[in-house]
């Protein structure tokens, strides 16, 4: 059941990892849930999809233009991460992404510009470690940041 205060997120990536922080979290959190999934493709997880209420796509634009989505959870190559938060930054979504944050200072530097006004509009930044028991416990945290409109990292 949805409640009026949780966090609706799509995983981005929804390959092993995103389907195992998925199935970590889903039905165990009353402040998160995943409610869509990027993958390559979405015809060969359309069993998971059914079993837990997921919308499926193929394409990161768009979980990032739905407005059902509040955020991103990005388990996808760390190659990609400084694009995908900058996307999500100007489309306004909150964003969890798994360390390495990003692969060089650089691309670190510009996916934080990017994410600066957004943050001073509102939205949230976390970075989460790789241990999945972390995203289950630190859903707390996360709420906690998005009610209080501040960036954090879950140790």
């Amino acid at each position: 059941m949805m409640r009026a205060n949780m966090l609706r997120a799509a995983i981005c990536g929804a390959g092993h990892w995103g389907t195992h922080l998925i199935e970590s979290v889903q039905g165990r959190s009353s402040k998160i849930r995943f409610v869509a999934a990027v993958t390559r493709d979405p015809a060969a997880l359309q069993p998971l999809g059914q079993r837990l209420g997921l919308a499926l796509s193929a394409r990161y634009a768009d979980v990032l233009a739905d407005p059902a989505v509040d955020a991103v959870v990005l388990a996808t190559p760390h190659s990609q991460h400084a694009d995908e938060i900058a996307a999500a930054a100007k489309a306004r979504k909150h964003v969890f992404v798994e360390k390495p944050f990003t692969l060089t200072r650089a691309s670190a530097e510009g996916a934080i510009e990017a994410f600066a006004d957004a943050v001073a509009g509102g939205e949230k930044f976390v970075i989460a470690p790789e241990e999945i028991v972390n995203v289950v416990a630190g859903t707390e945290a996360v709420a906690a940041s998005a009610r209080s409109g501040k960036a954090i990292a879950i140790p």
